[in-house]
């Protein structure tokens, strides 16, 4: 999903990408973190990979609701785990909640 939002708000833009980053940065999800926030004229463009689909919609809807974004450029790349980092992380999920 390769999309680009228009939104409303006037906030000072370089302020919003820093907003934008700080949100992903406090993210229930750990890709989020991760990801890249610019301001390229005025848009604010995602870059990064993320391991799903789900997770690049969830990125977008996350810098949409930041206040002062009005346009949104979503670039980030899909590129799902390999079956042996899906088992490391689940090796590291069970060792966390033991």
């Amino acid at each position: 999903m390769n999309g680009v939002s228009q939104l409303s708000t006037m906030v000072p833009r370089p302020a919003v990408a820093e907003r934008v980053r700080l949100t992903f940065r406090q993210s229930s999800y750990a890709p989020l973190r991760d990801l890249i926030a610019s301001d390229v004229d005025g848009t604010i463009v995602l870059t990064g990979e993320l391991p799903s689909y789900y997770l690049k919609q969830v990125a977008q809807v996350v810098a949409s609701a930041v206040e002062g974004v009005r346009r949104l450029e979503n670039q980030t790349v899909v590129k799902p785990l390999t079956s042996h980092e899906r088992s490391m992380d689940q090796s590291i999920a069970r060792r966390a909640y033991a």
